[in-house]
């Protein structure tokens, strides 16, 4: 499927690790597509609160996705962003609520840009 016009590029990804520099230079740290669930779950994620839904043997997988989308220089306009989870019984899950953000720069001339960083906690439950 083509972009519209306005776009130059979109890129969204998973990662294990996101950095968000002083600078507010993003750095995506070890993108990956497969994650393995540790048994039992690292020390880092013993602060996670597990409600009665989720069941005692579940393993909490933590990750961050990423997206970054340019337009042409000048170009401003709102746009919404949703994230879905998609399953393997094909059912969809909504992660976050809307986002309504617009394009912008910091440099005039230079390309405008809208991204996020969400970060997702994943219960996998092992059988």
């Amino acid at each position: 499927m083509p972009l519209p016009p306005y776009l130059i590029c979109a890129n969204l990804f998973i990662c294990e690790r996101a950095l968000v520099e002083k600078d507010e230079v993003v750095s995506a740290i070890r993108m990956v597509s497969v994650f393995i669930t540790p048994s039992p779950p690292p020390p880092e994620l013993s602060t996670i609160v597990v409600s009665d839904a989720v069941p005692a043997n579940a393993q909490i997988i933590s990750a961050f996705v990423m997206a970054d989308i340019k337009a042409m220089p000048g170009y401003l306009g709102w746009h919404k962003f949703e994230l879905k989870l998609l399953n393997t019984l094909n059912e969809v899950t909504d992660l976050m609520s809307p986002l309504e953000q617009s394009f912008s720069s910091k440099f005039e001339g230079a390309p405008n840009s809208v991204g996020f960083i969400a970060m997702l906690r994943l219960v996998s439950c092992l059988k």
